[in-house]
C-alpha cells in the first residue's frame, strides 16, 4: 500500500467476485490513490452495496475520469451512488 499513492490505473478484469471483505480492502486502497485516472472493475460481480462503498472511497478523486463497471450486478441505485461521488 505504500506505493499506492502513485497508482494511476487500476484494472481488475475477471478477478472473480468482490465480496464485502474484498470491498473493504479495495476501498482502503482506493482512498490512498489520489492520482487514479482509470478504474476498471469488470466481471467482478459487484453489487449495489459494494458499489456504494467504492463510490465513497473514490469521492474527491478529481483526476478519475475513466470508470468501467461493465458486466456486474450494479443497478440504478449503485450507479446513482457513483454519480454522487
Amino acid at each position: 500500500l505504500a506505493m499506492s499513492s502513485h497508482l494511476q490505473v487500476l484494472i481488475m478484469r475477471d478477478s472473480g467476485p468482490i465480496n464485502q471483505e474484498g470491498a473493504l480492502s479495495l476501498c482502503l486502497l482506493l482512498t490512498q490513490c489520489q492520482l487514479l485516472t482509470t478504474l476498471k472493475l469488470t466481471h467482478s460481480e459487484i453489487t449495489d452495496n459494494v458499489m456504494v462503498k467504492i463510490a465513497s472511497a473514490i469521492a474527491g478523486h478529481p483526476q478519475l475520469h475513466d470508470i468501467d463497471l461493465s458486466n456486474n450486478s450494479v443497478t440504478e441505485a449503485g450507479i446513482a451512488a457513483l454519480a454522487q461521488a
